[in-house]
């Protein structure tokens, strides 16, 4: 018989969903934190609900809200990340997202303490690097801000969050012509993924034209299915929602190819919702895309 977590890894959701109730504690805990590896954050959720009805400890608070951020869920996560911490007070592993959450919540400070604990942990995670810069952004500090994000891009020039976040950030600087060639520099080699980063950055700043020639160069059969579904949702996003307008029929082809997606697509839509609703787009229709995207 195969145990909880060998039925998770085999992918065999279905299984665990309906059995997870008898297992041991010990085995429903390793087989929520592998379901948290493998993007089926809505099946993690369950199980670490149900452990918590049993008893609480800081893994499974964490485990808990991680899984909640990346289904967008950001107070939920606030909530549990928060206990996890409470219980565990000189916990280090997973301060960079905490402080990811803090700062999400507007509690500037303590994000501060968090990012400074991952990054002596961590000092050259491009992760955590590059959402520091982001933090130092919103505190104010475009210098420090700048010059990290370039330490971050000195050493993984292809991390295509750092390359958007700094390239939005020299926009704000008045250093178009610099943002653009960032951008465009990232795509030399033809990485699907700094290629999608390129759409959006180009659905960001409003370059109808440049969008148009860029996509046309897209071969979407060469790309991964979660590349795929990535380049329709931005492509619906410039052609229906950045317009005001709708497609149902459109919105429910687009959902009915995700569901057959294996696990979630995470990604930072941010700005791009914030676009949408200063072009007077559809939200509730934005969100329920993205929603789609989890698992």
């Amino acid at each position: 018989m195969m145990t909880l977590k060998t039925l998770a890894g085999a992918r065999r959701f279905e299984e665990v969903r309906t059995s997870y109730r008898e297992a041991e504690p010990a085995a429903v805990a390793e087989t929520a934190d592998l379901l948290r590896e493998l993007g089926r954050y809505r099946l993690a959720t369950d199980l670490y609900r149900h452990l918590l009805a049993l008893g609480e400890s800081s893994d499974l608070h964490y485990g808990l809200g991680e899984s909640f951020g990346k289904m967008y869920r950001y107070g939920d996560a606030l909530a549990h990340l928060e206990r996890a911490f409470a219980l565990a007070p000189a916990r280090t592993a997973g301060s960079a997202y905490y402080a990811y959450i803090l700062e999400r919540g507007g509690r500037l400070a303590e994000a501060e303490h968090y990012y400074r604990r991952a990054l002596a942990e961590s000092p050259t995670d491009p992760w955590v690097l590059s959402h520091y810069a982001h933090y130092l952004h919103k505190c104010g500090d475009a210098e420090q801000a700048a010059q990290t994000y370039q330490q971050v891009l000195a050493r993984y020039p292809a991390y295509t969050w750092a390359v958007k976040r700094y390239a939005l950030l020299m926009l704000e600087r008045g250093e178009p012509l610099a943002a653009a060639a960032l951008m465009a520099q990232s795509t030399v080699g033809g990485n699907p993924f700094a290629r999608l980063n390129y759409l959006e950055y180009l659905l960001l700043v409003g370059e109808e034209e440049a969008y148009r020639s860029f996509r046309a160069g897209i071969d979407a059969t060469r790309l991964s299915t979660p590349c795929q579904v990535i380049l329709e949702l931005f492509d619906y996003a410039r052609e229906v929602l950045l317009v005001g307008a709708s497609d149902p029929e459109r919105l429910t082809a687009w959902k009915a190819r995700v569901a057959n997606l294996d696990e979630t697509i995470h990604r930072d839509f941010d700005d791009l919702e914030a676009r949408i609703a200063h072009r007077g787009g559809n939200l509730d229709e934005w969100r329920s895309l993205v929603d789609a995207l989890v698992k």
